[in-house]
């Protein structure tokens, strides 16, 4: 199956605690004709390069730490127009029905971490949202995510031992090449709103 007309693709980027899948799912419903891909599903068709202290010492450059070649074809298919098959990881949100196939839609929502930063796709993004957070609250909110999984304790001292800190204010940069930059503080209803505005109206008919 084959979809006619313009296709935009946004990306959806911020630390982690940013409420980034959340806020695709909600963006999607609010927009419509709308798409939606997650970064965390291409795990396990991901490169990702070891040692992430070593790593982050070295300047959290996003392209010197994972790859990704199946979300770049599965863009470049859906810019297109084309469907595909879901991507095969098993962190999928709950709330999104599992079709076997994707098909392309108006939107192309994509939860990417990095925005335009990976350079394997900065290329195929034609705007990026980014939800800024702060370091402290980045933090609380991860560990009230992962409490099931890790102490609040054991992810203090990973974020001390492990540099994690550099990483977070790493991601925090990403933003200074979004289009839109809004403050993850706010309600999600609040930065939906925001985005699915800012994502009709700067591709509405005529807009520069």
């Amino acid at each position: 199956m084959q979809v006619e007309g313009k296709r935009t693709v946004v990306a959806i980027s911020g630390p982690s605690g940013a409420r980034k899948t959340t806020i695709v799912v909600e963006s999607g419903r609010v927009l419509g004709d709308a798409t939606l891909l997650f970064f965390d599903c291409y795990g396990s068709a991901a490169k990702v390069y070891p040692n992430q202290t070593e790593w982050v010492r070295e300047g959290c450059d996003p392209d010197a730490r994972i790859s990704v070649p199946q979300l770049v074809t599965d863009l470049q298919k859906l810019k297109k127009g084309d469907s595909i098959e879901r991507p095969p990881g098993d962190r999928f949100p709950s709330n999104v029905p599992r079709q076997p196939v994707v098909h392309s839609a108006r939107y192309i929502l994509l939860e990417e971490p990095w925005g335009r930063d990976r350079t394997e796709i900065s290329s195929l993004i034609d705007l990026v949202v980014h939800i800024d957070v702060p370091l402290d609250v980045s933090l609380c909110r991860r560990m009230i995510r992962d409490a099931l999984f890790e102490t609040p304790l054991d992810r203090a001292r990973d974020y001390l031992e492990s540099s994690l800190h550099d990483f977070y204010a790493r991601q925090q940069k990403v933003g200074d090449r979004a289009d839109l930059v809004v403050d993850g503080r706010r309600s999600v209803s609040e930065i939906v709103g925001v985005a699915a505005d800012f994502i009709q109206n700067t591709t509405a008919e005529g807009s520069p």
